[in-house]
C-alpha cells in the first residue's frame, strides 16, 4: 500500500474509470499515483510481453521493483520536488518511495 490507498482491484474497465475518477490535479499524491498507475500498465505489459516471447515468468516482486523503480525515477526529474512537499504525510510518501528530497 505504497500510496495509502486500500481497495480491491476490479477489472481493467473498473480501473480505468476509477483512475480517470481519482487522479485528478497537480498535488504530490496524485502525481505519485499517476506515476505508479502508469508504471503498472507498463509493467503488466511489459511482463507478459516477456512471458509470450522469452517464456519467463515475471514474479510479483519484480514487477513492484519496476513501478517503485518508475515513480522514483519520474519523481527525482520533478523540478522542485522538495518545494511541493508540504505536509508530513507527502513526506512519508515520498519517503516509502525512496525520493530523496
Amino acid at each position: 500500500m505504497a500510496c495509502g490507498i486500500a481497495r480491491d482491484v476490479g477489472d481493467w474497465s473498473f480501473e480505468f474509470t476509477w483512475a480517470s475518477s481519482t487522479l485528478k490535479g497537480r498535488v504530490v499524491h496524485t502525481i505519485v499515483l499517476k506515476i505508479a498507475w502508469n508504471g503498472y500498465i507498463y509493467s503488466t505489459w511489459r511482463a507478459r510481453n516477456l512471458k509470450l516471447h522469452d517464456a519467463d515468468c515475471v514474479t510479483e516482486e519484480a514487477i513492484w521493483l519496476w513501478i517503485r523503480g518508475a515513480v522514483r525515477a519520474r519523481m527525482m526529474g520533478v523540478k522542485d520536488i522538495h518545494r511541493r512537499v508540504h505536509t508530513e504525510n507527502q513526506g512519508q510518501l515520498m519517503e516509502q518511495w525512496q525520493v530523496p528530497l
